[in-house]
């Protein structure tokens, strides 16, 4: 979110009260995602117009109910946004979207913190909130909500100066392996046993 763009919103707040962006995102094992964005803007009313479809979202619709636009999609994520990893025993899912991923231009350029309090005291909001498959193990910057959900402040980020970009990496016990791994052991403790008591019967016939 760059300077330039800030101060023709600090103007606008005056006439539409706080305005707020929240993006609810939840993303299964195999990389498909659901995604829920909500966007409240008095002023500007419908934000249907200047939304886009993103190429992998097989499902969307956008709707505006009088107070707010409502943005749906869903779809199967690209590898370069989503990709699981696969080892023992666990699996590592790790997710890279950015604004630009939604249909959103992603920004880039520095706001300072001064200019981001400003707009928190405004009412501005900016949130994203992603639920993974498992449990997460690097929230790249992001707030930890239970074992499995993160959410990032979007104005916060902007402090940064960088991209916006949300990644989250969570991983979940890859069970295959460790089920074969179990079975095996049980056939060997079973073959060992059988082959104990095998000899033990043996051996008593012969007394």
């Amino acid at each position: 979110m760059k300077p330039a763009y800030l101060l023709p919103l600090l103007a606008i707040l005056f006439l539409s009260g706080c305005v707020t962006l929240s993006v609810d995102q939840s993303v299964d094992s195999s990389g498909h995602t659901d995604i829920s964005t909500v966007i409240v803007m008095p002023l500007a009313g419908s934000g249907c117009a200047n939304a886009t479809r993103p190429g992998w979202a097989s499902d969307y619709s956008c709707s505006y109910n009088g107070t707010a636009t409502i943005i749906h999609m869903a779809g199967k994520l690209p590898s370069n946004m989503f990709t699981a990893s696969y080892g023992i025993p666990y699996i590592t899912y790790r997710l890279d979207m950015s604004p630009g991923s939604i249909g959103e231009q992603n920004q880039s350029g520095k706001a300072s913190p001064s200019q981001i309090a400003m707009l928190k005291a405004y009412g501005i909001s900016m949130s994203w909130k992603v639920t993974m498959p498992g449990k997460i193990t690097n929230a790249h910057g992001g707030e930890r909500i239970g074992n499995s959900t993160v959410k990032f402040d979007l104005l916060a980020m902007a402090a940064s100066g960088k991209p916006l970009k949300i990644t989250v990496e969570s991983q979940e016990l890859n069970w295959i392996p460790v089920l074969l791994f179990v079975a095996a052991i049980g056939i060997a403790v079973l073959l060992l046993v059988g082959g104990a008591v095998l000899l033990f019967l043996l051996k008593a016939r012969r007394i």
